[in-house]
């Protein structure tokens, strides 16, 4: 295998060509660095090579396990992996290294998943852009001058480029969704107290930041949320369990719904064309699928939105 076809391949295919002795973990681990070696200096995703770990993870790795011998990175921010630098994206936590795994993370390594690096981030996770002191600026792989989002900017960075098919990311106001949406992924955030944040975090940010990852597939995005869902020990919050994995729901015929859509924003701000067309396209094809497509969007009074906006954005003295 080479990398380019390597990088055709989402994350449940190339654990299925592990299965069937087609190519070795191993040889998916070097295809990785590979990549890293050949991309990474113009979109500055990958901070932390981890070969040797991950040579000792391939060692143990569970071959019926359903992402076996995948490659995976880590973004550097709120999971923790034994042994692997954790700088939250600042100086202040540059050469921190975490010595045991989070629950989250124990599940990652469960479904097979190879860990090989860690990703950018910017400072604490506080942009929409990765960008930080400690790493500099990451970029965007379908076009150098754009960024990748953030601020989960440098996991998908890594799985737009074809580095790895799927890479640890969380989100609190966008840190999944932003940076997929900039990078072609697909980026799902799920529910709270769906994935665990355990047992060195309660609930990030109030239970607001929610852990996952982006993928190319939404395949891996569902057989991987069936692996790492459930509450771990103490864990503030816990769901009902679905009535199917969501590997299985994602091939069920889903019943028509009525969807809304806009090409407008309530500031009245400027959209892109190219966004408004990526949105005529998606109506057609939810109208091919049966969908029911309705033009519309919240009525709201702009000029008291403006003048909340007025009110709490001054400055208030006490004299």
């Amino acid at each position: 295998m080479n990398l380019q076809e390597y990088a055709s391949y989402d994350g449940i295919g190339l654990a299925e060509l592990v299965k069937s002795k087609e190519v070795t973990p191993q040889e998916l681990k070097e295809l990785a660095l590979e990549g890293i070696k050949k991309v990474n200096p113009s979109i500055n995703a990958v901070v932390s090579v981890l070969e040797e770990q991950a040579d000792k993870a391939i060692e143990k790795v569970d071959e019926n396990a359903p992402f076996a011998g995948v490659p995976f990175l880590i973004k550097e921010l709120v999971l923790h992996a034994e042994g692997v630098p954790h700088s939250m994206g600042s100086r202040i936590g540059e050469n921190t290294v975490i010595p045991v795994d989070s629950e989250l993370m124990a599940r990652f390594r469960k479904a097979g998943l190879i860990l090989a690096g860690t990703t950018t981030t910017p400072e604490f996770g506080y942009n929409a852009a990765t960008e930080a002191l400690i790493y500099g600026a990451t970029r965007n792989p379908w076009n150098l001058q754009h960024s990748p989002g953030g601020s989960s900017g440098g996991a998908a960075a890594a799985v737009a480029s074809g580095i790895v098919p799927i890479a640890h990311a969380n989100d609190g106001g966008g840190s999944i969704r932003i940076p997929a949406s900039c990078s072609g992924l697909v980026g799902l955030k799920p529910t709270r107290g769906r994935v665990p944040a355990g047992p060195f975090n309660s609930e990030p940010l109030n239970g607001i930041a929610i852990e996952f990852a982006v993928t190319r597939t939404i395949r891996d995005t569902a057989v991987l949320l069936d692996q790492v869902a459930g509450p771990d020990l103490g864990s503030y919050s816990k769901l009902e369990v679905t009535h199917a994995p969501y590997g299985q729901l994602i091939q069920e015929t889903v019943r028509p719904l009525k969807i809304a859509w806009t090409t407008e924003t309530n500031s009245g701000a400027f959209v892109d064309p190219e966004c408004i067309e990526a949105v005529h396209k998606t109506v057609q094809v939810l109208k091919e699928l049966g969908h029911e497509i309705v033009e519309a969007r919240p009525n709201m009074n702009k000029h008291h939105l403006q003048r909340r906006r007025s009110i709490f954005g001054q400055r208030i003295f006490i004299k």
